[in-house]
C-alpha cells in the first residue's frame, strides 16, 4: 500500500542517515587514532633526542672539566714563571751593577796605572796589569750567560702564555656549546611535557568516542 511504501522509504532514509553518522563517526575515530599514533611516535622520538642530548652534555661536562683542569694549571706554570723572570731581572740588574762598576774600576785603575808608569821607570807585570781585564770579562761572560738563560725563559715564558690562550679558547667554544645543548635541552623538555599532554587529551577524546 502507499502507506506501508511510504514508511519504508522514511526507514530506508533513517537507515541512510544512520550508516552516514556512523562512517562519520569511524572515519573520525581512525582519524583521531592516527593523531594518537602520530603523537606517540613524536613523543618516542623526543625521548631518544633527550637521551642523547643528555649524554652530549655528561661528554661536554667531562670536557670543560678536563680542559679547566689543564688550563688552571697552565696558569700556575705561568705565575710560577713571572716569579722566576723577576728573579732573572734582579739577577740581570745586580751584574749589570757590578759589571759597571768594574768597568768604573778598570778606567780608573788604568788611569792611575798610565799615570804611575810616567813617575816610575819600574814596569807593571802581566799579572797586575790583566788582572782588572780578568775580573771584567768574567762578569761580563757571567752576565751573558744568564742574560742567555733568560731570554730563553722568556721565549718558554710566550709558548706557555700562547697555549694557555689557547686552551682559554678552547675552555670558551666548549662552554658555548655546553650552554647550547643546556637550551635545546630545557627545549625538548617542554616539548616533551606538551605531546604529553596532547596525547593525554586525545586519549580522554578517543575513550569518549567510543
Amino acid at each position: 500500500t502507499p502507506g506501508e511504501k511510504q514508511q519504508l522509504i522514511a526507514q530506508n532514509e533513517l537507515l541512510s542517515s544512520l550508516l552516514a553518522e556512523k562512517d562519520r563517526e569511524l572515519i573520525s575515530l581512525q582519524q583521531a587514532e592516527k593523531t594518537r599514533e602520530d603523537l606517540i611516535k613524536n613523543l618516542e622520538t623526543l625521548r631518544i633526542n633527550l637521551q642523547q642530548m643528555e649524554l652530549d652534555k655528561e661528554i661536554k661536562q667531562v670536557e670543560l672539566n678536563d680542559i679547566r683542569n689543564v688550563l688552571d694549571e697552565k696558569l700556575r706554570e705561568n705565575s710560577s714563571l713571572k716569579k722566576e723572570k723577576m728573579n732573572f731581572i734582579e739577577k740581570l740588574s745586580e751584574l749589570e751593577r757590578e759589571r759597571q762598576e768594574q768597568q768604573s774600576i778598570f778606567q780608573t785603575s788604568h788611569r792611575q796605572s798610565s799615570q804611575d808608569e810616567e813617575k816610575s821607570s819600574t814596569p807593571t807585570t802581566p799579572i797586575e796589569k790583566d788582572k782588572p781585564d780578568f775580573e771584567e770579562v768574567h762578569t761580563q761572560d757571567e752576565y751573558e750567560k744568564l742574560r742567555s738563560e733568560y731570554d730563553q725563559l722568556v721565549e718558554f715564558s710566550k709558548r706557555q702564555h700562547d697555549e694557555s690562550l689557547s686552551y682559554y679558547n678552547e675552555y670558551t667554544r666548549i662552554l658555548s656549546l655546553y650552554n647550547e645543548l643546556n637550551t635545546k635541552y630545557s627545549q625538548l623538555q617542554i616539548d616533551n611535557e606538551s605531546v604529553q599532554s596532547l596525547i593525554q587529551q586525545k586519549n580522554e577524546a578517543y575513550l569518549q568516542c567510543q
